[in-house]
């Protein structure tokens, strides 16, 4: 794609030599024969470099670089102006002016330097203005991303602390339960072993009570079937088991 040069000159044949010079670079040339003209061709049609001289009628150069700065300060701006005084020139350059060219021109090759060096700059500045504002949006939605991330890390932390909070509280109804369990257990537990010693005593006795009847019944039956001094000896044996009962 051809760039497009905006000439503003008030002299016919320079700009007319230019301008045919610079179609056969495959520029696309467009020209005005003074600055008022040349800003309403820049604003109707735009250009992406300008070149225009200082000392013109109904508008100067000075006053062109000014306004084209205002409107656009990436647009490449070139002096082509014949011995002024050199504060003019400092003027230009403090406007934003990337070049200044002095007239006559004898060698063209100067005009296509000094244009493809500020074209090439220019776009440089672009890359670079693309790249940073690229950079910007990539750094905004990473700091996006890290917002959300950090919102749904807290979130889950909170999350955690609820379940921690409510794991404590079951832990500690159970650890109740339990307790009240192990006691009610020892409990019984411990009821259960007193009953098993009265068992164990109820027993005994029974079986004393038991050896004793039996011994009595003995006892009687043979009185009924022995001699009186035997009688009297049966009767000492029953009294003795008595006594050990």
């Amino acid at each position: 794609m051809s760039h497009k040069i905006l000439i503003i000159d008030d002299e016919e044949v320079l700009r007319e030599s230019m301008t045919c010079f610079l179609e056969d670079m495959n520029y696309k040339v467009i020209q005005a024969h003074n600055g008022l003209v040349g800003m309403e061709l820049f604003e109707s049609e735009g250009a992406d470099l300008v070149m225009t001289d200082l000392r013109m009628p109904e508008l100067d150069g000075l006053d062109v670089l000014a306004r084209i700065q205002k409107l656009n300060s990436d647009i490449p701006l070139i002096v082509v102006s014949g011995m002024g005084q050199i504060k003019d020139s400092v003027k230009a350059l403090q406007l934003g002016a990337w070049d200044y060219i002095l007239k006559p021109v004898q060698d063209m090759s100067i005009i296509t330097f000094s244009i493809e060096k500020a074209l090439e700059k220019a776009q440089l500045i672009k890359e670079n203005r693309n790249y940073q504002k690229n950079l910007e949006s990539l750094v905004h939605t990473k700091t996006k991303e890290l917002e959300r991330s950090n919102e749904e890390l807290m979130k889950t932390c909170k999350e955690l602390d609820e379940h921690k909070v409510n794991l404590e509280s079951i832990v500690e109804k159970r650890t109740i339960e339990v307790k009240k369990l192990q006691s009610r257990m020892i409990e019984e537990a411990h009821n259960s072993g007193q009953i098993d010693i009265l068992s164990s005593i109820m027993h005994n006795m029974g079986n004393t009570l038991t050896s004793a009847l039996v011994e009595s019944n003995l006892v009687n039956s043979l009185a009924r079937n022995m001699p009186l001094e035997k009688l009297k000896k049966a009767n000492e044996m029953l009294n003795n088991n008595w006594h050990h009962m």
